[in-house]
């Protein structure tokens, strides 16, 4: 028992010296509110992550109303979520958007989308000819890209932030942040997130059959397979806070806990679920494809090649949203992201009761692959009605990736097998009747 006090009180005394200058506290601006589109950011937090490196991490929500770009620029927040294109046009057309520098590029395939009903016949961006077309103004560059490519005209003067994209090809009205003009069929086309607007569509009834619409409902025009997809999700900081003293270390220990909350996401999807405040169908449905977006990456989480990020700025200035190309030295600090894999260890890791240990780890994702995640109508509640999850975990209740659910498993496997052989044991004394004594009588006669 001495042994073990003694144990604990030295395991208590390595951890307190864990961090013996204290803990750094930074911010991370995301795009939009807190949904698995940031699972890995929640995770890292969550499981201790960021904490293992010596962090404190505020994780703010974004939305309408937040620019994060502006957070960053102004200190208030040292990291921030956006898109590879946005950061470009910010670095031209915003006061002090010179500073801001890409660290990692998370998202490796675009999740933006155009969708058209099937039964409408309306395939390529070709046969949208004189059709309404739902498009986001400010999100609407993957569109012009894809329009250039097959020398559609778009109107040039709409290019700018927050106006109305207009094109001569075809009628492009713009789109609120809801699903519900197509799903009206006001629209013959819309702008949708794979992950979101789609689930959108997926939770909605048919009016023409009564039941939920399918995938077979819809037809997509793919920006990824296009090859006019922009990057998207990527981490941003300010170079004039990464100049200061410490902040690049800083930078590389906070990429370094948020690759290992996203690789955490991708192996046990269920459990990185559990940290949002709600459950929903939606956010299952999210968590999975998110994934898709990021693994398997062409090398390892957080890189991409250099060529990929130039088919964005290219793509850009080509359709006249910056004015100028982009010199990638400039703004693409990928050596914080290459530090960040090397403190990984050359080892691996494998996932202990709230971290790493050694073992072996795939920051690739090569051999992972995605599920589709369908939904059924029960009542008025729409729920998952296929899901497979990993070997890695049984259901949401046992997650094998957690030291103390074994442990219970084990205890109730051996409770289990006691109370089975007491029973077997009662059977038996009940069945087999006990072997009485036989008492010998000696004979005594003469």
């Amino acid at each position: 028992m001495k042994a073990f006090v003694a144990l604990l009180f030295c395991l208590g005394f390595v951890w307190a010296d864990h961090c013996p200058n204290g803990y750094d506290r930074v911010a991370l601006q995301l795009k939009w509110i807190v949904q698995p589109q940031f699972a890995g950011y929640l995770v890292a937090d969550k499981m201790g992550f960021y904490a293992e490196e010596c962090l404190e991490v505020d994780l703010r929500p974004g939305g309408v109303v937040v620019n994060v770009f502006d957070e960053v620029i102004a200190n208030r927040s040292q990291f921030g979520v956006v898109w590879l294109e946005n950061t470009i046009f910010a670095r031209e057309y915003r006061e002090g958007g010179k500073d801001l520098v890409l660290l990692s590029q998370i998202f490796q395939r675009a999740g933006s989308l155009m969708i058209q009903w099937k039964d409408s016949g309306l395939r390529t961006i070709q046969d949208l000819k004189d059709k309404r077309v739902c498009v986001w103004p400010g999100e609407e560059t993957n569109i012009r890209k894809l329009c250039a490519k097959y020398n559609l005209t778009w109107d040039e003067a709409s290019s700018r932030e927050g106006r109305s994209p207009r094109s001569a090809y075809f009628d492009a009205v713009p789109q609120t942040f809801t699903i519900s003009a197509f799903l009206r069929r006001d629209c013959d086309s819309a702008s949708a997130m794979s992950y979101n607007e789609v689930a959108a569509i997926l939770e909605a009834i048919n009016p023409a059959t009564g039941l939920l619409y399918t995938k077979d409902d819809l037809y997509f025009i793919d920006f990824n397979a296009e090859e006019v997809a922009t990057m998207e999700d990527g981490i941003i900081a300010s170079s004039a806070w990464l100049d200061q003293e410490g902040n690049a270390d800083i930078a590389v220990r906070f990429l370094r806990a948020s690759f290992k909350g996203w690789m955490y996401a991708r192996d046990f999807p269920n459990k990185a679920l559990t940290f949002f405040p709600i459950s929903s169908p939606l956010y299952i449905f999210q968590m999975h494809e998110i994934n898709k977006l990021l693994w398997p990456t062409p090398t390892s989480i957080g890189l991409t090649s250099d060529e990929m990020i130039r088919r964005t700025a290219n793509g850009i200035y080509r359709v006249g949203v910056i004015s100028a190309p982009v010199d990638l030295s400039s703004f693409y600090r990928k050596d914080l992201t290459v530090a960040a894999h090397q403190g990984l260890g050359t080892t691996g890791f494998v996932w202990g009761p709230t971290a790493f240990g050694p073992g072996s780890a795939d920051t690739a994702g090569k051999n992972w692959k995605g599920i589709e995640i369908s939904f059924c109508q029960m009542g008025d509640s729409v729920l998952v009605c296929e899901f497979l999850e990993k070997v890695t975990s049984l259901g949401p209740w046992i997650d094998f990736s957690d030291p103390i659910c074994i442990i219970i498993l084990v205890l109730l496997i051996v409770l289990v097998a006691l109370i089975l052989a007491l029973l077997i044991k009662y059977k038996l004394q009940k069945v087999v009747p006990r072997l009485q004594p036989v008492e010998l009588v000696e004979d005594c006669t003469p």
